[in-house]
């Protein structure tokens, strides 16, 4: 087989092997998105539509099939990680509804999820779902996915190496969705926090008074109030942190 035809052929297996890796975890297409097969297909187009793109780009061949294996591999692991990082802030609005639920009183409150046989938060699943609609309605999604497209121009199939910068981003993240989840939840802690202070002064003051069962009716009002005057704050804060981490994880 000519070597130019064998240089294009690998070409177009690096780039399946990236989109194929993103795909496997992504939002909305990736996870419990899309079956497999619906995946595979998306991932095929994908890669149709950048293979020309970087025809002249195409890297030498291996000598051997384990130096191959290896190369796929990585692209595989790149894309991988792209969509992981991104996840790890759809991972923070499941945390901030527990964190949410559990000083509300509901965390008890779960949904059986047939495709993962778990049950969930009723909470976690309500923000992630609101968390999703925001972020492809006000495309996210395709801001994403354009810098994928782009990371195929400045880091060309077969060439990616590690980097301490990825270790240094990849911290970046885990703290920045952390932080986001205190914030998202921080309304409702407050809020939730000052009721129970007062709760407590008002059963030592009055020890007549059945605070426990006043507390389990009052706090549910209290926290979807909260959430209702809060939730347009939170999707803000939410999508304005999912774009600036796309930014991010697309800089390097």
């Amino acid at each position: 087989m000519d070597g130019a035809l064998q240089g294009q052929i690998f070409l177009t297996m690096s780039v399946f092997s990236r989109v194929a890796g993103l795909l496997l975890l992504l939002p909305v297409l990736g996870g419990r998105g899309l079956p497999l097969p619906a995946r595979a297909f998306i991932a095929l187009i994908l890669t149709c539509v950048v293979v020309p793109v970087v025809w002249s780009k195409a890297a030498d061949v291996p000598d051997g099939i384990l130096d191959g294996v290896l190369i796929l591999a990585s692209e595989f692991l790149l894309g991988l990680a792209y969509s992981a990082l991104l996840n790890l802030f759809f991972a923070a609005l499941i945390m901030a509804g527990d964190l949410i639920g559990r000083m509300g009183g509901v965390a008890i409150s779960t949904l059986f999820d047939p495709a993962t046989g778990e049950e969930l938060p009723v909470l976690s699943n309500f923000l992630l779902f609101a968390g999703l609609a925001v972020f492809v309605i006000l495309g996210g999604f395709e801001l994403f996915l354009t810098g994928f497209l782009d990371t195929f121009i400045d880091l060309p199939p077969g060439s990616v190496v590690y980097s301490p910068a990825y270790t240094e981003t990849l911290l970046a993240m885990l703290k920045s969705a952390t932080v986001l989840a205190i914030r998202l939840a921080a309304p409702v802690i407050v809020s939730t926090t000052v009721v129970y202070l007062a709760l407590g002064i008002i059963g030592r003051t009055i020890p007549q008074l059945n605070v426990l069962s006043l507390s389990f009716s009052g706090m549910s009002f209290i926290l979807f109030g909260v959430l209702c005057l809060g939730m347009g704050s939170i999707l803000y804060v939410f999508q304005h942190e999912v774009e600036t981490a796309v930014t991010t994880i697309f800089s390097l």
